[in-house]
């Protein structure tokens, strides 16, 4: 993404942190989700972190983690199992309680426990430890931060002339192709796959640049984007997705940032087509975000669920939530990002 490689707050890099080895366990400390995150973890945390202030000014929460393999998974009683959604996630995630605290279990390959406590997670892995990142930022954080009040959407992100809009969208719909190609266009990075949503003590709407880096598919990166597939890290192992880092700025790392708007995507086939933004209603815009919220379920499972709606419904009330119809084809990305500067030029987002 040759446009933005100076942008403020995210610009992406081509071919770094690839062959960095996974075995290697390290300090680590940075920042994801507007949290700053520390402990002795494994090599790979550190392309998911930002680097940021040690001491920044209204820092939400502080987190340590703890890392350590096991010889085998502690036992515990389920009380909740992952419904199947898409293949690295298909039987592996249950919730169960291991000496008063509350865990998530990665289960299907039988690869490790995290356990949730206040102010701290505690890792417990059996080796190798490679898929043990991308467990933690996808889903065991999120839930943490469900348990801080804090809702995190299935949505990505970008920055569109200094307002924040969002991208809701099933699996496959282009959520992270169109952040990457707005950003060719201009825009800056500020979240893929994951948007934690928080208000301030004015009840102000806040969201959090997440881990830097996209994910894409090897067909988008070499058709669309120009970049070689195989320069990249894979986001798992059983998949064949891939990561593209991104610069991000250390002074947004820390920061909230106003969201402008919430759309919910409607990619249609083929090239050409009009470009449409049409309004949801109150209740079919909540019904999105539930829809479309990463860990609503094991949320729901330990109590959360009445709070997490209340807050879901003051996102509704204070962002717009639209649908936005567009056509597959590259040429088509000018007229969206034109579409959506007109569309949030009269919004106040968080009042």
């Amino acid at each position: 993404l040759r446009a933005v490689v100076s942008a403020p707050v995210g610009a992406p890099l081509r071919g770094e942190g690839v062959t960095k080895n996974l075995d290697t366990v390290e300090e680590i400390s940075g920042w994801a989700f507007g949290l700053r995150i520390h402990g002795t973890l494994p090599s790979r945390f550190r392309s998911s972190l930002v680097p940021g202030p040690e001491d920044p000014v209204n820092s939400r929460h502080d987190v340590t983690v703890t890392y350590h393999t096991i010889d085998t998974l502690p036992e515990g009683d389920e009380f909740w199992v992952a419904e199947p959604q898409e293949p690295i996630t298909r039987g592996r995630f249950a919730l169960l309680r291991l000496d008063g605290d509350l865990a998530l279990s990665v289960k299907a390959e039988g690869t490790g426990i995290f356990r949730l406590g206040p102010d701290q997670i505690a890792i417990e892995w059996l080796p190798p430890e490679a898929p043990v990142a991308h467990y933690f930022f996808c889903y065991a954080l999120p839930l943490w931060l469900e348990t801080k009040g804090s809702p995190m959407l299935h949505a990505s992100a970008v920055m569109i002339g200094g307002r924040v809009v969002a991208f809701l969208g099933q699996s496959g719909v282009g959520k992270s192709t169109l952040c990457a190609e707005l950003m060719r266009s201009g825009c800056e990075f500020v979240a893929d796959d994951g948007l934690a949503l928080s208000a301030n003590e004015g009840g102000q709407l806040r969201c959090f640049l997440g881990p830097p880096q996209l994910r894409l598919w090897p067909s988008t990166l070499e058709t669309r984007l120009e970049i070689a597939a195989a320069e990249l890290r894979r986001v798992h192992d059983t998949l064949d997705k891939r990561q593209l880092p991104i610069r991000p700025s250390p002074s947004a790392a820390s920061a909230g940032l106003e969201l402008a708007a919430i759309y919910v995507l409607d990619r249609r086939p083929g090239p050409g087509g009009t470009v449409e933004i049409t309004p949801s209603s109150p209740q079919q815009s909540l019904l999105r975000l539930i829809e479309h919220s990463v860990a609503g379920g094991p949320a729901s499972a330990i109590g959360l669920g009445p709070k997490r709606l209340d807050r879901l419904a003051k996102v509704v009330e204070r962002v717009p939530v639209r649908r936005l119809g567009f056509p597959s084809d590259i040429d088509s990305t000018r007229r969206i990002r034109d579409a959506i500067m007109n569309d949030i030029a009269d919004t106040n987002p968080g009042t």
